[in-house]
């Protein structure tokens, strides 16, 4: 089965989603993949701006999404596994959870903004 990786960007965020329980016990059912852990995610990372951090981890979101679907399905209809989340994925399920996580971080971007507001 092919590997797929997540980028830095990417990973720092999801590790702040793993809130439920550890990747290497529940796999995808440890996270709790909500606006709220991204937005704290973006804040905690000092070292950029949040708007490029964002868009950083969208384009390693689109990688990630492009190196599951560029593989043949294995023998039980997955296109790889991501060791990092302890999941394997089938294209159907890379899709939604691809979707999952882009919806989460237009939310996060619109926290982020009306916080500033405030």
């Amino acid at each position: 089965m092919a590997a797929l990786t997540l980028g830095s960007t990417l990973l720092r965020v999801i590790r702040r989603c793993e809130t439920v329980c550890e990747s290497a016990c529940c796999g995808l059912e440890a996270f709790d993949f909500h606006p709220i852990h991204v937005a704290s995610a973006i804040v905690a990372m000092a070292e950029r701006d949040r708007d490029e951090s964002l868009a950083l981890a969208e384009e390693e979101l689109q990688a990630f999404e492009a190196q599951g679907l560029q593989h043949p399905l294995d023998e039980f209809g997955c296109v790889g596994w991501c060791e990092r989340l302890n999941t394997s994925f089938t294209p159907a399920e890379l899709q939604v959870w691809v979707t999952q996580m882009r919806t989460c971080f237009r939310d996060a971007a619109a926290l982020l903004k009306f916080a500033d507001s405030l």
